[in-house]
């Protein structure tokens, strides 16, 4: 019996990054959901405030936009950061909210994950983490329909 992984990823992302997640080219039977997003803004002195959403597609993004829309076929996951400092030091946090939403959406192919925010030089920390899911025929087949319909192909 082969044990099921849970490959992560983590990265530092700039404003308009978006980095690509290789799932492709593997076992043809396996396919992977996500499981877990947590954002963590790598200005841990809290002297500004920080706004962004960082969002995860089942395709490459010709820009990424900070405003979030649930109604993209490709979105498979968002999480939006908000901070509120007090002004004066010591920096004093307000207020933090993270909220971070996914797709129950099985993939096989190559992700995506983009970031953007309303400010400039903010940068933030994604930790990503899927769960590794054994496809059946029928269910490959779906899946791979879906991806060619998405991809245009």
């Amino acid at each position: 019996m082969s044990k099921k992984t849970n490959p992560s990823y983590r990265g530092l992302l700039n404003q308009g990054d978006q980095v690509r997640i290789p799932l492709s080219g593997g076992d043809t039977d396996t396919g992977y959901r996500i499981v877990k997003l947590v954002l963590m803004p790598n200005d841990i002195d809290g002297s500004t405030s920080h706004e962004c959403s960082v969002q995860v597609f089942s395709q490459k993004q010709a820009t990424i936009h900070a405003d979030i829309d649930f109604s993209k076929d490709a979105l498979l996951a968002a999480g939006y950061y908000a901070r509120t400092v007090q002004s004066g030091s010591p920096y004093v946090i307000d207020a933090a909210t993270e909220a971070v939403i996914f797709d129950n959406t099985v993939v096989n192919q190559d992700i995506f994950v983009g970031y953007n925010t309303g400010q400039t030089g903010q940068k933030i920390n994604f930790y990503l983490e899927l769960e590794e899911v054994k496809m059946s025929g029928p269910e490959q087949a779906v899946i791979n329909y879906k991806a060619a319909l998405l991809h245009g192909e």
